[in-house]
């Protein structure tokens, strides 16, 4: 295990160049997008009244993986076994290429959702799959072969999380900084040290196209770069459960994409229960109806921001706690972001009283 002060100096060193790298390719992308229209043109769903270029995630995908090839070449592994690497990468790849191909002309949900399955295929072909999980106020409680399916459920419920709260400038691309800055905290604190230094390059990866991204935005993440950092949060979790003296719970990433994990369950829940297209296009989820409500992206994305540094905060908190202290701290976040749901609709009843003069 590095020691803490060399381990802060390693993580800056991995954070600058992917952060240079994905800040630079940003630049570049954006320039080809403008010149083969790779545009996201508004429609009535759209959170933006401007052409704007989209597929801005290529940038994250080279600089995430060409600084992880460095780091693997000059820093020891460690127990980081490389065929999960080669999970991480192939699985990595194919989830960009369909998500970079529904850029540049929209695939079906079908097609989407197969490369999704593919990509966790991959990684659970590689050995990863959860062998265990947590239950609250109680003990782990082993999967057995019921945790190769939970596996795939998992990829492909992250990487869709993912996609779907790509809504608003900034909002995407600034939580996946927080949210991989933290993982690598809290890995960091287990002795694993090349999963931890992974998190910290996603971050700096994630920093980079937020300089291009950060409201009003220059140009969109893409589904390329949605459904990247989804896959990588979903894949990093994976290797830190199979992977440490001290296995990661699942409700560490749980934690670290809170925010958002609720308000796409809520609003997946409510769209399934009216019978709607739950995989189509809409504008329900609690982020966007916080813009309806005259927030601008900057504040919507701002709130989003603080969120995921108090929950980056508790999943610190987490590692330390005991069984009852984990699933207080758990319930404790249900409760405000049910709080925080429950103001948005008083706030839309109010609204739609004074538009109607009651």
């Amino acid at each position: 295990m590095i020691n803490e002060r060399s381990f802060f100096t390693i993580a800056i060193f991995l954070f600058l160049p992917s952060f240079i790298l994905s800040f630079v390719g940003t630049h570049l992308f954006k320039r080809i997008a403008y010149r083969f229209q790779i545009m996201d043109v508004p429609n009535i769903r759209s959170s933006h009244s401007q052409p704007t270029p989209r597929g801005g995630g290529v940038a994250i995908f080279f600089s995430f993986y060409l600084v992880l090839f460095f780091a693997l070449l000059f820093f020891e592994r460690g127990p980081f076994d490389l065929k999960w690497v080669r999970g991480l990468v192939l699985g990595g790849m194919v989830v960009s290429l369909g998500g970079f191909l529904d850029d540049v002309k929209e695939l079906s949900p079908f097609f989407r959702l197969l490369a999704q399955v593919v990509a966790g295929l991959i990684l659970i072909l590689s050995g990863l799959s959860f062998k265990t999980i947590e239950i609250p106020f109680w003990k782990e409680m082993a999967l057995g072969d019921w945790g190769i399916l939970f596996t795939l459920i998992w990829v492909v419920w992250i990487v869709n999380l993912y996609n779907f709260m790509d809504g608003i400038d900034g909002l995407a691309a600034g939580v996946g900084m927080i949210a991989a800055f933290f993982f690598s905290l809290v890995v960091g604190k287990t002795g694993d040290d090349l999963i931890s230094l992974s998190g910290m390059i996603l971050a700096g990866a994630s920093a980079g196209f937020l300089i291009h991204n950060f409201p009003p935005a220059k140009i969109f993440l893409g589904d390329i770069g949605s459904s990247l950092i989804g896959f990588l949060f979903a894949g990093l979790a994976l290797i830190g459960n199979n992977n440490l003296k001290e296995p990661l719970p699942i409700w560490i990433p749980v934690l670290l994409l809170g925010s958002f994990i609720f308000d796409t369950g809520i609003t997946l829940l409510k769209r399934i229960l009216k019978k709607e297209k739950w995989f189509s296009a809409h504008r329900s989820h609690y982020y966007q109806r916080l813009t309806d409500l005259h927030l601008t992206h900057r504040q919507v994305s701002l709130i989003e921001y603080g969120l995921a540094i108090l929950l980056g905060f508790s999943s610190l908190i987490y590692m330390k706690a005991d069984p009852i202290l984990r699933g207080c701290l758990l319930i404790g976040w249900v409760l405000i972001l049910t709080v925080g749901v429950l103001t948005i609709r008083f706030h839309e009843k109010s609204w739609i009283k004074e538009k109607i003069g009651l």
